[in-house]
């Protein structure tokens, strides 16, 4: 992934040697930050946090020194983020919890948010407040960070959840699974606002755009897609009975 200005690039490849890498000339410029399987950048940019076989990390994107200790699990750590603020990381593991650490620190905060399967990924709202998980339980879940708890009832697949995401006004969720569908849902109730977004196989990661007006899904079938959100037969429905307002979203 990019550092937030866009001159940096870190990679986690297959030999689990993550990288820092100067995006104009392809030049390394750290040493490897070793053992990990993602990296990501903080939203300064100073920062990179990786997740591994059962733990996670803050190191220095300068220097690809680490900043703490390894923020423990007792599994595999399948992804780990930064809050929007970059004061907080986010763990998912497949000892079926999603916890929240310092990133300064490394210090565990809170309780664990617990699932009844492994957690696949985690993330948090764009404003810091709230995370949503995606499990093996064949559910997502939406959690308060301050205090751990669940705020909505469970978001229910038939199957895995690979990925859950909130929109980037924070109203709204989109999950991939593997029953062939990514589903978009209300944030605030936990119920669903479109129809299934349908592949032909397992929908492995789904995503807003950064404006919110589409959501883009991955999946086994090997396809990507994009869809409109809201969807367009809602659009029309709008326009049916507001025909002057500012449409520019159908375009």
């Amino acid at each position: 992934s990019f550092s937030p200005d866009g001159k940096y690039i870190v990679t986690a490849p297959y030999d689990r040697n993550a990288r820092i890498w100067d995006a104009q000339t392809g030049k390394p410029m750290t040493e490897p930050m070793k053992g990990v399987n993602s990296a990501v950048f903080s939203p300064d940019g100073k920062y990179v946090v990786t997740a591994s076989s059962d733990n996670a990390r803050v190191w220095d994107a300068q220097t690809g020194k680490p900043v703490t200790e390894p923020l423990e699990h007792e599994h595999i750590v399948n992804s780990a983020v930064f809050s929007p603020d970059g004061k907080f990381v986010v763990t998912a593991s497949w000892d079926r919890t999603a916890r929240i650490w310092d990133a300064q620190t490394g210090k565990f905060i809170g309780k664990p948010m617990r699932h009844e399967s492994w957690v696949n990924f985690a993330s948090f709202s764009p404003d810091g407040k709230y995370i949503v998980t995606a499990s093996w339980d064949n559910t997502a879940r939406i959690w308060d960070a301050e205090t751990g708890k669940p705020v909505t009832e469970p978001l229910r697949h038939e199957r895995i959840v690979k990925s859950a995401v909130f929109s980037p006004n924070g109203k709204y969720i989109v999950t991939a699974s593997g029953e062939e569908t990514a589903r978009i849902w209300d944030a605030q109730t936990g119920k669903l606002v479109t129809e299934p977004l349908r592949h032909e196989s397992l929908v492995n990661f789904a995503s807003f755009s950064p404006d919110g007006k589409f959501v883009v899904t991955a999946s086994f079938d090997r396809t990507a897609r994009i869809w409109p959100f809201p969807p367009l037969q809602e659009l029309i429905d709008k326009y049916r009975k507001d025909p002057e307002h500012d449409w520019s979203l159908m375009t």
